[in-house]
């Protein structure tokens, strides 16, 4: 099932009429939103306000109780790149987080006075570990 699909699924599941109407009128995610977001992009060297970044599901799974490492903030850009290449056919999600993570990891080769301070934060070393867990899994699984 495509991740727009279930998470509409899980929407309506928790009342929602879709998974737009949980982002707007869930109160939980509203404060969710707020404690979560960042002002710098995961995959790129994007900063910007809070409220002018995207905070992504990485995972639906746990819809109306999300977890810090089932969202990642990201700027516009590279959260409309993102779905791009799930909406092509060109990468699942899970495989989009993983081409969004090795260019994050090629930015710090290139950039690395700059991402010295942002790059170690501990929200960022949960998440890259996180992916790599789900990439490792899907990995397995394939060669099962």
């Amino acid at each position: 099932m495509l991740p727009g699909k279930i998470a509409n699924v899980r929407a309506i599941a928790l009342g929602f009429a879709n998974y737009n109407d949980y982002l707007l009128n869930s109160p939980w995610w509203h404060a969710y939103r707020i404690k979560q977001i960042r002002n710098k992009c995961f995959a790129c060297p994007n900063s910007n306000k809070p409220e002018l970044m995207h905070l992504h599901h990485v995972t639906y799974d746990r819809l109306g109780e999300e977890l810090p490492k089932d969202t990642v903030t990201l700027c516009d850009f590279c959260h409309r790149r993102l779905h791009k290449l799930i909406a092509d056919d060109k990468a699942t999600l899970e495989e989009a987080h993983w081409m969004m993570r090795e260019e994050q990891q090629g930015y710090r080769a290139q950039m690395e006075f700059k991402f010295e301070d942002t790059c170690a934060s501990p929200e960022i070393v949960e998440l890259t570990n996180f992916l790599d867990e789900l990439f490792e899994k899907r990995v397995d699984d394939e060669a099962a």
